[in-house]
């Protein structure tokens, strides 16, 4: 029974619609009010949808037309517009400010992907500017291209297909290691795991080693080949470098329960579960580790957990039918007379 890296994808999220508080001014353009933006607002260091982050539409005079706020699952979108030079500006508390310019040539724009860096991270940097400005100092044509594989990748669920984007901006920018991660990632959900530790590797390289997504992604792989020493030490860097919590500490209990250091194990999966409690698959972990340490009534704990969170996952039936034999075999150890 193996557990799997904690990435998860849009679906899993509740999508709940916010009003806009304000809505474009009627009168913009001589071609009528008949387009649309809509896009994403994600985490720069792991790609995780951002919720309620303010999102303001600028007109191409510099005026404020809208503001909404990102729903669960990190969408947004304006409606009503005409053909021009329009400009996003994304603010939430403990990010640094995003401005991104989106231009609408007689079609909606859709898939616009904005990645937010927190405020402080331990992220490279070009001297003397701000952690964007790592980004931002790309060539555009190479940020549009990895929004556009983040689109395919982490919107419409293709890993395939976001593959030649993330490729074509690497080639366009090769210090790009955030593109790197994503093409690692998608190689990595595509079961091309040689192709993915490559691009983890140069994300790593390329960013100094200060970057934590490629670092928690190449763990899982190495724990999938048994390579716990190494992934616990990647794991480890991936924690210290900061915003992966679940993640880091989920992939540091994989890696330490196969070095048969439980204790150790549980420690860290605990952290990953107050994380992310919501997520069932940390209870599996949980499982094996209690089923080593032999202490079945916490068994039952983490099967019950599982099977709340999950009552229709993959691993449902099997974690029923083991619940029944526990409880069996705790009823009957309980009834035994002591001898």
């Amino acid at each position: 029974m193996r557990s799997r890296m904690i990435f998860l994808p849009a679906c899993f999220f509740l999508c709940v619609s916010l009003p806009a508080q304000q809505r474009p001014s009627p009168n913009l353009g001589r071609t009528g009010m008949k387009y649309f933006i809509r896009g994403q607002v994600r985490s720069n260091e792991n790609s995780q949808p951002i919720e309620m982050a303010k999102v303001q539409l600028m007109a191409p005079a510099g005026e404020q037309m809208a503001i909404v706020f990102t729903r669960s699952n990190g969408e947004f979108e304006f409606g009503g517009l005409s053909n021009g030079s329009y400009r996003l500006v994304v603010d939430l508390d403990g990010y640094q400010q995003l401005q991104e310019r989106v231009e609408i040539g007689d079609a909606p724009r859709t898939g616009v992907t904005l990645f937010l860096t927190r405020v402080g991270a331990d992220r490279p940097s070009e001297p003397g500017d701000s952690v964007s400005a790592h980004e931002l100092a790309l060539p555009e044509g190479a940020r549009n291209l990895r929004r556009k594989g983040a689109e395919r990748l982490y919107v419409k669920a293709d890993p395939k297909g976001s593959i030649p984007y993330f490729e074509r901006a690497t080639r366009q920018a090769p210090g790009y290691f955030e593109a790197y991660f994503d093409l690692g990632l998608a190689h990595l959900q595509n079961s091309e795991r040689e192709a993915a530790e490559q691009a983890l590797r140069k994300s790593i390289e390329l960013s100094d080693n200060k970057f934590a997504p490629p670092q928690v992604a190449l763990a899982s792989i190495l724990s999938d080949r048994n390579e716990y020493q190494e992934a616990e030490l990647l794991a480890r860097r991936g924690l210290e470098l900061g915003g992966m919590p679940a993640q880091g500490h989920f992939e540091l209990a994989r890696a330490l329960f196969g070095q048969n250091r439980v204790d150790d194990a549980e420690k860290a999966a605990r952290e990953a579960q107050s994380a992310r409690p919501e997520y069932a698959e940390i209870n599996l972990l949980l499982a094996n580790i209690h089923i080593r340490k032999r202490n079945y009534p916490a068994l039952l704990v983490d099967l019950d957990t599982y099977l709340k969170l999950a009552p229709n996952g993959s691993m449902s039936d099997q974690m029923r039918e083991m619940r029944q034999k526990v409880e069996v075999a705790l009823a009957n150890a309980k009834n035994k007379p002591s001898q």
